[in-house]
């Protein structure tokens, strides 16, 4: 993702990683690159409307019989003035890619159905 800052797609088409990407791995230090990720994904939705506290609001504000999936928590700000010019499908995607960085935790449950029917 290069609105991320940690590639760089040069006019040829070639992708190389940013010096900043690059340092963190040198260093071989997965912790550093986890912080640089999640910064970079606090400032990409940041520029959209989007501040870490409001979706961490918007999680504790969802009550059951609803979960705070993405499309709840988006709905949520979603209704907000303004709203997030993000568009969904990006927000979900810069969701689940500060949760694998380690910035917020995602609960997955798993349903078992009848293979019959």
């Amino acid at each position: 993702m290069s609105e991320l800052n940690l590639i760089t797609i040069q006019n040829g088409g070639r992708v190389s990683v940013t010096t900043e990407v690059a340092q963190a791995n040198a260093a071989k230090d997965a912790d550093r690159f986890d912080l640089f990720v999640q910064s970079s994904i606090k400032t990409k939705l940041a520029d959209s409307g989007v501040k870490i506290v409001d979706i961490n609001g918007a999680i504790r504000a969802i009550r059951p019989p609803l979960a705070p999936d993405a499309k709840t928590i988006y709905d949520r700000l979603a209704k907000r003035n303004p709203p997030p010019t993000m568009k969904f499908d990006m927000f979900r995607q810069l969701l689940y890619l500060y949760a694998c960085a380690g910035g917020i935790k995602r609960a997955v449950r798993v349903h078992y159905v009848n293979p019959e029917g």
